[in-house]
């Protein structure tokens, strides 16, 4: 394993508590909660999702630019 600066141990860690939190709020959109929004909140948590989704892929491309993609936690999708 390489080893890992703090910057990079920071990224990390923000890469995954953004992988659990978006695989949390997929779940979620599967939920009789989530259709009981109304259209506006639904629509608005969605754009936020994909957001979240973009932000994830920069951060996954950063570290395994960093060479330290052994680091990420395995996705659950």
């Amino acid at each position: 394993m390489s080893e890992v600066l703090p910057y990079q141990q920071r990224v990390i860690e923000e890469a995954n508590e953004l992988r659990d939190r978006t695989e949390n709020l997929g779940l979620f959109f599967e939920t009789e909660a989530f259709r009981n929004l109304d259209r506006d909140e639904r629509y608005r948590l969605e754009v936020q999702f994909d957001i979240m989704m973009s932000y994830r892929t920069v951060l996954r491309q950063r570290i395994f630019a960093m060479g330290l993609g052994e680091h990420l936690k395995a996705s659950a999708e």
